[in-house]
């Protein structure tokens, strides 16, 4: 499971990383409120699909 989310977290980060190249004026702490919120919302998801693996069997 950690293997799994850390592999989110590199994407994010690298996804981040584009999006902050294509509009470099944008301003930092915007960006990484942005990403923290996805960051949860990825987690609750990954969560959430947990939740359903156990329910099924």
């Amino acid at each position: 499971m950690i293997y799994i989310y850390s592999l989110q977290i590199l994407s994010l980060n690298s996804h981040h990383f584009e999006m902050y190249n294509s509009s470099k004026f944008e301003i930092l702490s915007k960006g990484k409120s942005v990403l923290q919120t996805h960051r949860m919302s990825q987690f609750s998801c990954f969560k959430r699909q947990e939740k359903e693996k156990t329910t099924k069997t």
